[in-house]
């Protein structure tokens, strides 16, 4: 899942998710595959999967 990705379940614009949330201790590490731009190899866009952001997002569900 990459960012563009996570506001859609999350419900947050991408670059909140980005900024402010990506950050925090215990939110998914970024899968971040290589690319090649202009003949130079480059780090990608920061992936995470489907999985474990949900997980994280329903670890603060409210017990009722």
């Amino acid at each position: 899942m990459g960012h563009r990705n996570d506001p859609t379940y999350l419900k947050r614009d991408a670059q909140v998710v980005r900024e402010r949330m990506a950050c925090l201790p215990g939110f998914p590490k970024a899968i971040r595959l290589p690319t090649m731009t202009a003949g130079k190899a480059r780090r990608s866009q920061p992936l995470y999967q489907a999985k474990e952001v949900i997980a994280r997002a329903r670890s603060f569900q409210e017990k009722h």
